[in-house]
Formats: C-alpha cells, structure tokens, sequence
C-alpha cells in the first residue's frame, strides 16, 4: 500500500500467480479490489498489470494452465468521492476478476492483515512511506512494515510539508 507520485492518490500492489485448470485457458477481461477497514468499504477498480516488463491499463489479461505471474497496480478512480485514508486496524481485501464468457464476478482471493498505528501514522503524514506484507509461515498470515520510497521528483507533493514537521516535531535540542 501506498501513494502515487504526484498525485498521492493511494495504491495497492499485488504481485500473483494466476492459473487456471482448463486446458484453453481464460481471459481476465478486468479485476478490481475491494477494501475493508475501519472507515468503511473502498472500490479500487482502477486496475493495471505488467506486460513485457510495461505497466499496461487493464484491459484483458490471458491465463492459461501454466500460469502467468504478474504485478497487478489498482487505484481508486478519480473523483469516486471515496476518500481511502490510511488508518491502524484490521484490513480486508477481496480481489475479484470480470471473466469473458462468465456471467459472474469471480472472487479470487481474500487477504486479511493489520495496520499498527505508527504504520498508520507513517502512511497518513509521510507521503512517501510504503507499507509491505510479507507471509509470515508460523502465524499463517502478513505482516506488514513500513518503508521509505524515494520518488523520482524530489519535489513531488507533501515531501516540502514532510521536511517541515520533521524541522518541528524532530528530535529534542540537547540544551532543554
């Protein structure tokens, strides 16, 4: 999880192996998440996915018996009038997938996870944190860590207002 540079608008990044037991194979026509936390239910159904290495808008996505492994980027769209916000609490995401020749949305996968309340803080005021899960094999589930991502434009949104809290709210002076 994290923001887009410059516009800050939030992102979620998923990384999967999609497959299918059928010999022909399918054709993902369009996926979108669903995310549920403590202010309420967001539609991220603005969705991309790697193509030759190129980030490619969603627009149809073969998946055959072998498989195919790829990063997946969804956004809220703009001006959905939604406004996800970065909070701590417990975290649902059900990612779904339009199918040609189905009549149903499929539900691929639910992933469940926590956000502390320093992660959260962290993602609310500093623009360019990220937030990570990693599988964790003796709980059964993700944990999640904050990161520090530099963007490209050393100028992008929130990085003047970042330096500036960080000038107020930093470390105590060692005279008092």
């Amino acid at each position: 999880m994290k923001r887009e540079f410059p516009s800050a608008r939030p992102k979620i990044f998923l990384r999967t192996c999609l497959f299918t037991t059928g010999t022909k194979g399918r054709v993902i026509e369009n996926m979108f998440l669903r995310v549920r936390q403590g202010q309420g239910t967001y539609r991220f159904d603005f969705w991309g996915h790697t193509e030759n290495g190129r980030l490619t808008l969603g627009s149809g996505l073969f998946v055959g018996s072998t498989g195919v492994a790829s990063d997946h980027h969804f956004n809220p769209r703009e001006n959905s009038g939604d406004e996800f916000l970065f909070i701590d609490g417990e975290y649902l995401i059900e990612v779904f997938a339009t199918v040609v020749g189905r009549r149903k949305v499929q539900r691929l996968l639910d992933l469940t996870f926590t956000v502390n309340s320093l992660q959260a803080a962290e993602l609310v005021q500093i623009p360019t944190r990220e937030l990570y899960l990693h599988w964790n094999a003796d709980t059964r589930s993700y944990d999640g860590h904050v990161r520090h991502h530099k963007p490209l434009d050393e100028h992008a949104i929130g990085i003047a207002v970042h330096d500036a809290l960080a000038d107020i709210f930093g470390p105590p002076s060692q005279n008092g």
